[in-house]
């Protein structure tokens, strides 16, 4: 009987071992990864924005004298 319970003890191990590691084998991913693609840089006069070179500030909006 304490060698049926060992037995049965060792192989319930093992099959559950292998099973573990079968499982986070198969849990990998088999697609390679895209290669991402830099964006070039534009600089400022290539966007050709109009303005005067000020900030917008909304009418009405209410400034703090102690700014952070």
């Amino acid at each position: 009987m304490n060698r049926k319970f060992f037995a049965l003890l060792l192989t319930g191990f093992l099959i559950v071992t292998t099973f573990s590691y079968w499982s986070s084998v198969q849990a990998q991913t088999q697609v390679k990864p895209q290669q991402s693609i830099t964006p070039k840089f534009i600089s400022s006069q290539q966007l050709k924005l109009e303005g005067d070179g000020k900030p917008f500030i909304p009418p009405g909006l209410e400034r703090t004298a102690k700014p952070e």
